[in-house]
């Protein structure tokens, strides 16, 4: 008992002592707490007190806010940048700042979290901010934009004006008054924002461009603002810069190829180089295309059509009417050609699809006729269009339920066995041969083992051979070593580079040309240094390096630019170096993408297609130049129906950008009409005959009315259809500088002749396309679309035939009335069946590639939609009733 009564004294004291000990430890984090309370406060007082400079730079960033917004301009996002950057060391400070709990500090807490609100989103504030202002400033320059040039701009005219952001590009359509714009533009800087003339930079492409938009704003608008070309702003800034103006290389485009024929000549005087040169006319002068890389027959027959698959054999023959002709022979396929002229460079005898000489015709079969024949060894040639696992092209038919390519196969297999019964030598090819390059050396080793004797024409005796029956062969390389030539000084690239890009494709005929290139370059730079002498490229690039190395000061707040779309790398660089030495210099840029037809000289669409990304970058960190995308989209010039047509028909490429015209003018009426001529020679002397009609459909609409036409040719040499036309006189007009043509049948026809590309930015009552045919020079035009020529463009110009289609669009758009285009039967243009077609475009996006649209077309099934991306993507739809 006493035990417990121990034990429970001894837990009572334990518990007293306990308590005592809590209630003490109790007081102390009481006190703690009351400390860390008083230390706290005294943290927030500090914290507070530290803040009182933030809150004035902010109460100072609310006034400025305020006098920033109410500028009298609109705020560009230089502008805005600018402003920012003066609190972005404030918006660090206090992003970093814990103040949201700072107590007896709410009215301070709202004004800092309403400032870090405010920069955040300072972009979003300015955008709201400058629509509102561009609603209002419309309103004030009514009256200024009523009257330019007394003309009053449109609704999408005026807002292009009025915006006036780092980069502006305005996207125009045809007829839209893209130099009406440019004049209310310039209006609006001298007169609305008080802007010195001497501060506006305006470019314009082509000296009578210049010339024009000068008169049109010096004497009409009097402002004395000078109109430059690129390449007098070049001469410009090097003469400033050097205190020495430059001469310039100023050969005729008929001067310059007679210049690169010398150049030829001359390098021809080495042996090497005379080899490659007939070997690249031989078998490389045309690009070659797989037959496995066609997507259908009907696409394999336009090839064959447009390529002209000619070899160097001249046939003789007499027509029915006892008339001696002759003309190179022609093939199906190019690798035949390939074979040909293998066969014709080695002087061994042949003849091609001669009749087999035993009979296999039948009730159900045609007389059997080999590809080639070689009469003085009794040897056949057999080319069969199979790869390695005796595959046939996609698009080859099969027949009564079997496979294409066992149908093709049971044919081969025919073929052998005849000659094997027959006891005649047959001698294989194939298409794979072609693309693993070893196609005429096989040939060779299989006909040597045969016993044919190779005797081989020596290069000189093949060039004579050229120069006298094909010289229309010299004529296309030197015209592509011309246009290769042009774009490569524009772009700055350097043989090294292009060399190693075509070894690293594998690529056997880049890698030839360049070869060939390399010594006319020289030739060509040399030229230019023993004369003293830069061309247009070196001027621009010159000028560029002058204002990169600020050896030249620029002057410019603004800079605007016609013709936007036909810019190129080198034009680029020098207007980017502009910027890039003041970054505050404002960007004004018109074009039509649609209308970019400048290749040969170097235009580069990519540019115009890419604005945003190219002049994006800036010299001042953290800065990055904002585009804004204007358009102008009414037509003055022609009526819907055309515009229907003609947009369907550009916006096939899907790397033009889309924009929808319009136009007060309404018609029910088709707006084109196609005249079709018997040309199976393919020397349009029938053309003429069509061209007459044309004029007669004309007279006969318009009867005594005055109206102007424009014959317009794909090449200058298509005026001889006019001349071939006993109903048309021409008499040359000393004023104008050309040839006015008189229709005999009705003198109020106004008739001129034009090259598609000089008639950019004319417009006439009545068009009419001389050239609607397809071939080397039709139109399209194969030279232009030389794939070597890829080297040296943007991706964004990789379209099939993309500049001839903005060519051919122009070409239709000059018009106001009606287009005519003449076309033969036999050789119809590939846009010409295309229009025919009349496939529309949708606004539906293809399944399978990126930027693909779908296009409704019709099958043996009915109607589908296939994609716009035809040469690579192959993705089709049912159309369901």
């Amino acid at each position: 008992m006493i035990g417990y009564i121990v034990v429970g004294g001894i837990t009572l004291t334990a518990i007293s002592v306990s308590a005592y000990s809590n209630a003490k430890k109790k007081k102390r984090l009481e006190e703690e707490a009351r400390q860390c309370r008083r230390e706290y406060l005294l943290k927030c007082e500090e914290l507070k007190k530290s803040l009182q400079k933030q809150l004035t730079e902010i109460k100072q960033f609310n006034l400025d806010i305020d006098s920033f917004r109410n500028k009298r301009k609109y705020l560009s996002n230089y502008d805005a940048f600018n402003f920012k950057s003066n609190y972005t060391a404030l918006f660090n400070k206090l992003k970093i700042t814990d103040y949201k709990d700072l107590p007896d500090f709410q009215e301070e807490i709202r004004l800092i979290d309403t400032f870090i609100s405010e920069y955040l989103n300072f972009e979003d504030l300015i955008k709201v901010r400058n629509n509102i202002f561009v609603t209002n400033e419309l309103e004030k320059v009514d009256e200024l934009l009523s009257d330019v040039e007394g003309k009053s701009l449109d609704k999408q005219q005026r807002n292009a004006v009025v915006v006036n952001e780092d980069n502006n590009l305005i996207i125009a359509g045809a007829g839209s008054g893209k130099t009406l714009t440019i004049a209310g533009k310039v209006q609006y800087l001298t007169k609305r924002l008080r802007v010195n003339p001497k501060e506006i930079l305006l470019i314009s492409f082509t000296r009578k461009s210049a010339d024009e938009m000068a008169e049109r704003i010096q004497k009409k608008m009097d402002i004395s603002l000078p109109v430059k070309t690129f390449h007098k702003l070049g001469l410009d800034i090097i003469a400033e810069s050097t205190n020495e103006k430059p001469s310039i290389f100023g050969l005729s485009q008929k001067e310059i190829l007679q210049l690169l024929s010398s150049f030829i000549s001359n390098a021809k005087s080495n042996k090497t180089y005379f080899n490659n040169l007939i070997d690249f006319l031989a078998y490389y002068l045309k690009p070659y295309k797989n037959i496995h890389d066609f997507k259908s027959d009907a696409e394999h027959q336009n090839y064959l059509k447009e390529q002209k698959l000619e070899g160097y054999k001249i046939v003789k023959r007499k027509t029915k009417d006892g008339v001696n002709i002759k003309y190179r022979e022609r093939f199906k396929s190019q690798e035949e050609v390939l074979i040909a002229n293998f066969l014709f460079r080695n002087n061994i005898e042949y003849k091609y699809e001669e009749s087999y000489q035993y009979k296999t015709a039948s009730k159900k079969f045609g007389q059997y006729k080999p590809d080639f024949y070689l009469p003085e060894y009794n040897i056949y040639i057999e080319h069969f269009g199979i790869d390695e696992n005796n595959n046939v092209p996609s698009w080859f038919k099969g027949k009564e339920g079997i496979s294409a390519k066992q149908v093709y196969n049971e044919g081969i297999a025919w073929k052998r066995n005849e000659h094997q019964f027959n006891g005649t030598t047959l001698v294989e090819t194939y298409s794979w041969e072609q693309k693993k390059g070893v196609l005429l050396s096989s040939l060779k080793n299989k006909l040597e083992e045969k016993g044919v004797e190779f005797n081989t024409m020596s290069d000189d005796e093949l060039w004579d051979y050229i120069q006298e029956n094909t010289p229309e062969d010299i004529d296309t390389f030197t015209q592509l070593l011309n246009t290769f030539l042009v774009l490569f000084k524009s772009n700055n690239e350097s043989i090294n580079n292009l060399l190693f890009r075509s070894k690293k494709e594998d690529n056997q005929r880049a890698t030839l040309f360049l070869k060939l290139f390399e010594p006319i370059l020289k030739n060509y730079e040399n030229y230019l240094k023993d004369h003293n002498e830069i061309d247009f490229s070196d001027m621009i690039n010159m000028a560029t390096t002058l204002i990169s190395n600020t050896q030249f000061s620029s002057p410019f707040k603004y800079i605007i630019i016609d013709e936007f779309q036909d810019i190129s790398q080198s034009r680029y660089h020098l207007i980017k170096a502009l910027l890039d030495q003041k970054p505050n210099t404002k960007l004004f840029c018109v074009g039509d993408d649609w209308q970019s037809i400048y290749r040969f000289a170097g235009s580069d669409i990519g540019v115009f297609t890419g604005f945003s990304e190219y002049f994006e970058a800036s010299t001042i960190s953290g800065f990055k130049r904002k585009t804004n995308k204007s358009y102008i989209e009414h037509t003055y010039r022609f009526d819907n129906k055309l515009i229907d047509l003609s947009s369907n028909f550009i916006l096939k490429n899907p790397n033009q950008i889309e924009k929808s015209l319009k136009s007060n003018k309404q018609s029910k009426l088709n707006p084109l009409t196609i005249h079709k001529y018997n040309d199976a020679e393919r020397n349009s002397n029938e053309a003429h005959k069509v061209l007459n009609q044309a004029l007669d459909e004309i007279v006969k609409k318009e009867k005594d009315n005055d109206v102007s036409i424009l014959l317009l040719g794909r090449y200058d040499f298509e005026r001889r259809i006019i001349d071939d036309s006993k109903h048309i006189t021409k008499e040359y007009n000393k004023l104008l500088n050309r040839y006015d043509y008189i229709y005999k049948e009705n003198h109020n026809l106004k008739i001129n002749f034009l090259t598609v590309h000089t008639s950019k930015g004319l417009e006439a009552d009545y068009i009419i396309i001389l050239n609607g045919n397809s071939g080397t020079y039709g139109f399209p035009s194969e030279i232009s679309d030389d794939p070597l020529l890829n080297f040296l463009l943007s991706k964004a110009d990789q379209f099939p035939n993309g500049e001839e289609r903005r060519l051919f669009y122009v070409a239709m758009t000059r018009a106001k009335k009606h287009v005519h285009i003449l076309s033969s039967y036999e050789y119809p243009s590939k846009f010409v069946t295309e229009i025919e077609a009349n496939e529309p475009i949708t606004s539906l996006k293809c399944g399978w590639c990126d930027n693909g649209k779908l296009i409704e077309r019709k099958g043996p099934y009915g109607y589908f939609y296939a994609c716009n991306n035809f040469h690579y993507c192959n993705y089709t739809k049912k159309i369901e009733v």
